[in-house]
């Protein structure tokens, strides 16, 4: 029996909407954990939403310097996020900065050291984001800027970033100096509920937004709970065969790669 590639038309036409893959991190059911250290202290942490308020400019973070000698400081800035269920991420955003300085007559140190993992049943750096630098007498310092990371990540549970400084001086006039900030993290991503079809050559997964932020206008309901469709252009790379006619044109059933 042949068997004949078909595409789907769904012909009524869906509100327009902003149709995105959702932020993980700031779903409803997402669960957050701050740590802000400094020497041998944690401290409130109550700043640590300002890491995931979409706001690149506002920082969780902390600033120490001088002292007398021994100058010792210590500062780790950790945002981490924990989802209720397995998300496929395609995106992640970011944007951190650290910065030590150690100045005196005797021994001197710094280092600075960054970076953004994600967790699939254990943690991974994330592409090129880790950094450090380290040394004696002197500075060192890094600003990421607003980093996009595109890419496939599977069946991510959990995200985190982590930015630290230490710097440590002796000796007369000696002087440390550590600064870390998280300025942003975000994960965007899909959620697979075991929605399936067959295109005609295979059957392909199609990839949903979680409940809670639902963006795309088509919707889907399964055991008591609304998910959405995600719906993508048509030259994007999850286009699947299927359509769906909508008030801003023609726009493809995205499938999870």
């Amino acid at each position: 029996m042949k068997i004949t590639t078909f595409l789907l038309f769904i012909f009524f036409s869906l509100t327009t909407a902003v149709m995105a893959d959702s932020n993980c991190v700031k779903l409803p059911n997402t669960t957050h954990a701050y740590t802000k250290f400094y020497n041998d202290s944690y401290l409130e942490t109550s700043d640590g939403i300002k890491s995931i308020d979409d706001d690149f400019n506002s920082q969780f973070g902390l600033g120490s310097g001088g002292g007398d000698p021994p100058a010792t400081r210590t500062v780790i800035i950790i945002s981490e996020h924990i989802f209720s269920t397995a998300f496929d991420i395609t995106q992640v955003k970011y944007k951190m900065y650290a910065d030590a300085r150690a100045n005196g007559k005797y021994i001197r140190n710094y280092n600075i050291l960054m970076y953004v993992e994600y967790f699939d049943g254990a943690w991974h750096d994330l592409h090129n984001s880790r950094y450090s630098a380290a040394g004696g007498e002197g500075e060192a310092g890094y600003d990421t800027g607003i980093v996009a990371y595109n890419g496939t990540l599977k069946n991510v549970t959990k995200i985190r970033a982590y930015a630290n400084a230490y710097s440590f001086a002796t000796g007369g006039e000696a002087g440390a100096a550590s600064d870390a900030r998280i300025y942003e993290i975000q994960a965007f991503g899909v959620v697979d509920i075991g929605l399936r079809a067959y295109d005609g050559t295979a059957i392909i997964k199609i990839a949903c937004e979680p409940a809670g932020v639902l963006t795309s206008p088509l919707r889907i309901h399964k055991n008591g709970t609304i998910y959405a469709i995600v719906l993508v252009e048509l030259n994007d790379a999850r286009a699947s065969k299927f359509r769906v006619k909508t008030s801003s044109g023609i726009k493809a059933l995205a499938k999870m790669i």
